[in-house]
């Protein structure tokens, strides 16, 4: 039987490109994911091939950031209660409908304790659109490297609709720095109305303030 386990591919001691020869310090590791294999060693593979960690303890080197990784390790976390041992071969359109509802609506597999530090007993936990579409994503990045993302699902996967939060985005640190810049200058150090306007505003709805005149 084939190995469905990453294997390590040694590469040359050099490479030449142009003329000009590159030492190659290091041996790369190949993610095999095969159709054959359950989700939760696929999704481990997946990430740990997009996660490389330089051995310079100083240094981190790698494709994604530390805050999106431990994001897609929570949507893996959540995938697995429901795909965990399913072979990815078998996962179909159906499947991807009913494990959007199941975690829309917060039923089982999602139903646990809201507080795990808690007293509580489990109940369902449902989540937001927007999450269930970051999770669904992920699924697709992992079927679609096993080749197993169906013409079928191409077609009629459709993403929940995401509704617009009320609660306007944080600022940003350039943004901050500005307001605190622009409150030193200002008497009194108090920031007029129209500047915080300026400040909260969407990054889309450029704006003048008619009492300091402060732009984009």
């Amino acid at each position: 039987m084939a190995n469905d386990y990453p294997t390590t591919i040694s590469q040359p001691n050099s490479a030449s490109i142009d003329g000009r020869t590159f030492e190659r310090s290091r041996p790369f590791t190949s993610a095999r994911i095969s159709p054959a294999m359950p989700f939760s060693t696929a999704a481990g593979l997946w990430l740990k091939a997009r996660s490389f960690q330089s051995a310079l303890p100083a240094k981190r080197a790698g494709y994604l950031r530390e805050n999106t990784e431990r994001s897609y390790q929570q949507y893996i976390a959540s995938l697995g209660l429901f795909f965990g041992t399913m072979p990815l071969e078998t996962i179909d359109i159906g499947h991807l409908s009913e494990y959007k509802q199941a975690r829309v609506n917060g039923t089982a597999p999602f139903i646990r304790k809201r507080r795990p530090n808690k007293n509580v007993e489990p109940a369902p936990s449902p989540v937001q659109p927007k999450k269930v579409n970051q999770e669904m994503s992920i699924l697709k990045m992992i079927l679609r490297r096993a080749g197993c993302w169906s013409t079928e699902m191409e077609e009629y996967y459709e993403p929940f609709l995401e509704e617009e939060s009320d609660v306007r985005r944080a600022l940003t640190v350039e943004e901050r720095q500005l307001w605190l810049h622009t409150c030193a200058q200002k008497p009194g150090g108090i920031l007029c109305t129209g500047t915080l306007f300026w400040l909260l505003r969407p990054r889309w709805a450029p704006t003048r303030c008619g009492r300091c005149g402060l732009v984009t």
